[in-house]
């Protein structure tokens, strides 16, 4: 599961089919008990690539749905990265194809 949407890096280069994978997820548990997740996006040039060296980071924060019904919390960061418009100065909210 990833995400293949055009990337900039840092650097001025873009890539037009870049893989956006979801690295790392920290879920926690608030006092009030509300779960949230700090994620972790590695950018890479293509999928061939993932195991390589990465092109950038995309952090975000979101709230987990623990509900008996609820996707596990990778699907949710996808879920939620798609609606997104400004993580790490992406839009994800466009031009984004589940791969």
């Amino acid at each position: 599961m990833a995400i293949q949407k055009t990337y900039t890096s840092a650097h001025g280069v873009t890539v037009s089919s870049a893989y956006h994978r979801v690295k790392n997820i920290e879920c926690k548990k608030e006092n009030d008990g509300i779960f949230y997740c700090e994620t972790e996006v590695y950018i890479y040039n293509s999928a061939s690539d993932k195991d390589k060296l990465r092109l950038g980071v995309a952090r975000f924060t979101f709230n987990l749905d623990v509900g008996n019904s609820a996707l596990n919390p990778v699907k949710q960061a996808y879920e939620y990265l798609k609606t997104q418009d400004n993580i790490s100065s992406i839009d994800y909210t466009t031009g984004t194809t589940d791969v």
